[in-house]
């Protein structure tokens, strides 16, 4: 997860804040629209001047929507970009009301080529006039590609029919919106299957387990009105998702106090929003507890496989090589449990005492405001914190000095930086990155930390606690997620609000050999006002 005078951020930034920002982490197939021919657009600067006017309606016009229908370019990027830089632009509507009726309703999707790979917009083009709107329902989005000659900027205008409810309702389950796992239209049903019908929104979908050809994210999905997705994710009710305490009772009436995870957990945050098993049956089970909503809770009535992987895998983690297996189970009760929610999918509940050892390593967080600050830094790692420095609690409330001086207002310490360890949301590690050999560690790092916009002290803080951990191998697989995944995995929340975020996470594999993989540009951020810079990585 870039920002050039005083009126071009707070312009930018007004208009980029709601657009699409959404990565593809969604597998579901979705192919190019199939049309005769793309319908030419003619686009000329609209500006003499390098920054995008502004105007704002505070209106929420009516949109006759349509099936997307891919449009030629409409050259919105920088003219270094036009070229490279993959992207596609969709009529996807037309306004049928207001101060733009007529306007055609475009969504562009543009690859940066980058660490935060694809950003959505929408925008009205009106004959030559391209106006980039704040629609409702988005997260982080990079601009700093974007042409500013090129298009106005509306602030007040939404799209209401792009505004989707935080929870839905199905019987007795509550599902939650989650923001930034959305995907470029057209809509694809391959690997899904219709799960109910909600009276507003439509068909609700989730993953059809039996596909072969669809990695399961195990959420619900609904098609929005301009061909894109929206992400629900199941509120399991006897579930508290910030302690990660389910609420049951064995069998023996004893309550649960250990902490579970119903999500696979991989690297630094989630791999799914819901572990699906499709293995077992029902007579495979065996009922050993009730939740505090009065569903039973199952285990395998013979050894649960998964179970004797857990034993194989966590002897190394857990340094503790001399338990047998039968000592390990006698160990840890009730490693493993089973519940089926309202659509008859069997969720897997694992002990987090037993998940991977992978987490956020060492992210840290450096703050520089332009003068001596109060500043108060809120973190959600949806995993949860492992290790925090100082003690978060709730919160951390720091004196920051233009130098990255922290004092902690409670104790009276300071610190370099803020420093935390955990698991956060679902995100996914890129397929594309470098491979280097063990002996250009060194000289990677401070090549690419340099382009991802860290100073020499964060480079070398990086590299102090990283590149002893990058060796054991002849050669090495590295990529690195910026702003919109680490919004994801962890969101930041500061006030006063900063004027420059730089968040980088690393993540690497050893590899015995090289292999082929396809790299990208790694544009650097521009520094100013308050700057806040985070860099972690992926411990495995």
């Amino acid at each position: 997860m870039n920002r050039n005078s005083i009126i071009l951020p707070i312009i930018i930034v007004l208009a980029v804040v709601a657009g699409y920002a959404f990565r593809g982490l969604l597998s579901v197939k979705f192919e190019p629209v199939a049309t005769p021919s793309e319908i030419p657009v003619s686009v000329k600067p609209i500006l003499p001047d390098a920054q995008p006017s502004l105007t704002s309606t505070n209106e929420q016009p009516t949109v006759k929507w349509q099936e997307p229908v891919k449009l030629a370019n409409l050259q919105i990027t920088k003219p270094e970009f036009n070229q490279e830089y993959p992207k596609n632009y969709y009529q996807v509507g037309t306004i049928t009301s207001g101060k733009y009726a007529g306007g055609m309703v475009v969504l562009a999707s543009i690859d940066s080529q980058s660490i935060e790979g694809v950003s959505f917009y929408h925008l009205i083009k009106q004959g030559n006039i391209i106006t980039l709107v704040k629609p409702g329902g988005t997260n982080y989005q990079d601009y700093s590609y974007l042409e500013p000659s090129k298009y106005i900027v509306e602030t007040g205008l939404t799209f209401s029919d792009l505004i989707f409810p935080k929870t839905l309702s199905y019987g007795n389950s509550t599902l939650n919106l989650e923001e930034g796992y959305n995907n470029e239209p057209p809509f694809d049903s391959t690997g899904l299957k219709l799960v109910f019908t909600d009276p507003k929104l439509g068909s609700v979908y989730t993953d059809a387990t039996s596909s072969l050809q669809h990695y399961a994210r195990n959420g619900f999905y609904v098609k929005a009105s301009d061909g894109t997705l929206r992400t629900y994710s199941l509120d399991i009710n006897f579930y508290d998702a910030n302690r990660h305490v389910p609420s049951v009772t064995w069998g023996d009436g004893v309550t649960n106090q250990a902490e579970y995870s119903p999500a696979q957990i991989g690297g630094c945050g989630a791999r799914n929003f819901a572990s699906v098993e499709t293995s077992l049956k029902e007579t495979d089970l065996r009922v050993t507890g009730k939740t505090s909503q009065g569903d039973s809770v199952y285990e395998t009535i013979t050894i649960d496989p998964k179970l004797q992987n857990l034993y194989k895998s966590s002897i190394d983690y857990y340094k503790d090589p001399q338990l047998t297996f039968g000592q390990f189970v006698a160990k840890y009760s009730h490693p493993i449990f089973y519940w089926y929610d309202s659509f008859g999918r069997l969720i897997k509940f694992q002990r987090m005492d037993f998940q991977p050892a992978a987490e956020c390593g060492k992210p840290v967080i450096y703050l520089y405001p332009e003068a001596t600050t109060a500043v108060s830094v809120k973190l959600d790692p949806k995993g949860g914190f492992t290790k925090s420095e100082p003690a978060y609690n709730n919160g951390w409330n720091v004196v920051a000095t233009p130098s990255g001086q922290l004092t902690e207002v409670s104790s009276g310490k300071t610190y370099p930086y803020l420093f935390w360890e955990g698991r956060g949301g679902l995100y996914e590690t890129p397929e594309k990155g470098f491979v280097i050999a063990v002996g250009e560690v060194n000289n990677f790092l401070v090549e690419k930390l340099t382009k991802l916009g860290l100073n020499q002290k964060e480079r070398s803080d990086f590299l102090e606690f990283w590149e002893p951990r990058m060796t054991g191998a002849p050669y090495f697989f590295v990529t690195f997620m910026g702003n919109q995944t680490m919004d994801q995995i962890a969101p930041l929340t500061i006030s006063p609000k900063p004027d420059t975020v730089i968040r980088v996470l690393m993540d690497f594999l050893p590899l015995p050999a090289p292999i082929s993989v396809e790299s990208y540009d790694i544009r650097t951020p521009v520094r100013k006002g308050f700057t806040v810079v985070e860099w972690g990585g992926v411990l495995r």
